[in-house]
């Protein structure tokens, strides 16, 4: 059963609430060899990038990834908190020390109050047991909104590919049709240079020696076998993206390979007409490699 093929690039958001509190996760996508996360982080949020990147990890094999993560709490929610046993403990030292030292002179509770770290404020950012379960679930539907649209640029990419495949078939079929009159040609133009370069000299040469000699040449400058590699590679090739999955590595590694065939094939050929369906071929391959640098 085919597999969910996926680009690397896109884009996911999600948000969580529970009371005054709001979180927002935002994931951008784009190609890279590897999994890599850049998580933009609040400070004061620091202690959760670990789990976030973990749960990202479990979901995404391949790409480079940037997290935004933003909490909002509303005013309100904000409380202050009396420590109120420090208070009352200072409040009757406070009140004994008044006693022995100046006996009836009046003392300001309100004037405790302003002691430090008497009165704090009751933050739920700092409350990491219940704000963890925000997080991670704006994470999570962040990590699967960016999938849809991973999975919706895949389709695209799988049509482009096959297009892609059947235009450089075409230009295979029709340098393989060509081989057979390329050899001869070779094996001709061979024995007529071999000729050519005798004369003038006192050296006999067999008749039949110098055929085997010139389809020698012609065999050393055929580039059948290539094609036929690179012909498996492109077969390959197809079935991968038909598959689906995370292909991408085996598809790059594959368009490699076509494209060392493809130079070989370059390299032999002698005519026009047909070398330059191998370079048509090779700007094929091209554009496959281009493609499949953003296949996860």
């Amino acid at each position: 059963m085919p597999q969910t093929f996926r680009s690397m690039t896109g884009f996911g958001s999600g948000r969580r609430e529970q009371g005054a509190v709001q979180v927002q996760v935002e994931l951008r996508s784009v190609n890279h060899r590897y999994l890599k996360i850049s998580a933009h982080v609040p400070d004061e949020l620091a202690w959760s990038q670990h789990k976030i990147e973990q749960r990202i990890r479990q979901r995404v094999e391949r790409g480079s990834i940037s997290l935004s993560l933003e909490v909002d709490v509303a005013s309100q929610a904000a409380r202050p908190v009396i420590d109120e046993a420090r208070l009352e403990k200072l409040w009757g030292e406070a009140c004994s020390l008044r006693d022995r030292i100046a006996p009836g002179e009046s003392l300001r509770f309100a004037d405790l109050l302003l002691v430090p770290g008497m009165v704090s404020v009751d933050d739920p950012i700092e409350h990491h047991d219940e704000l963890l379960p925000l997080i991670e679930g704006a994470v999570d539907d962040a990590v699967e909104a960016l999938r849809a649209m991973q999975a919706r640029e895949g389709k695209h990419l799988q049509v482009e590919l096959g297009k892609i495949v059947d235009d450089l078939r075409k230009s295979l079929g029709e340098v393989e049709t060509a081989l057979p009159e390329i050899a001869v040609q070779n094996r001709d133009r061979y024995r007529t240079r071999v000729e050519e370069l005798l004369v003038g000299l006192d050296v006999a040469v067999d008749n039949g020696e110098l055929w085997r000699e010139a389809a020698i040449l012609a065999e050393k400058a055929d580039v059948a076998e290539e094609l036929g590699r690179l012909r498996g590679h492109l077969d390959q090739f197809a079935q991968l993206i038909n598959e689906g999955g995370r292909v991408g590595r085996r598809l790059d590694f594959l368009t490699q390979e076509m494209f060392r065939e493809a130079n070989t094939m370059t390299s032999k050929m002698n005519r026009f007409e047909i070398s330059q369906k191998v370079v048509e071929a090779k700007a094929e391959i091209d554009r496959l490699r281009e493609q499949t640098q953003n296949i996860e």
